[in-house]
């Protein structure tokens, strides 16, 4: 994150109650790692997870944000990637208009 912090490409946001910070998000650029060849980095937008505590209004206000800036840099695609079975941030995101796309599967290898 304290490299993240320094490229000019992304934005990170802050959510703070109390005097104490609740929740962040970052907002960066889509890149090869992330989307398949056939898609359009430069004009996609990542968030590549969030955190807020509690959830609910305040991590919908840092999605918002972060869509925010992927608009006045001319982003006009946001995709945002979710840790497994994050019930929380699932129903965050589809009550900010976001639906699943994409599915990946993990099985672990048995120790022997």
């Amino acid at each position: 994150m304290r490299i993240s912090l320094t490229l000019a490409d992304r934005s990170a946001f802050v959510s703070e109650a109390d005097g104490r910070v609740d929740g962040y998000i970052v907002a960066q650029p889509g890149s090869p790692l992330h989307l398949p060849p056939a898609h359009d980095e430069r004009r996609i937008g990542l968030i590549d997870d969030f955190v807020a505590d509690p959830f609910g209004h305040q991590a919908a206000m840092l999605v918002d944000t972060a869509e925010k800036a992927f608009v006045a840099r001319g982003v006009d695609t946001t995709l945002a990637i979710c840790p497994a079975d994050p019930a929380e941030k699932k129903a965050v995101l589809s009550s900010c208009g976001y639906r699943a796309t994409n599915l990946w599967m993990v099985k672990p290898r048995s120790p022997r």
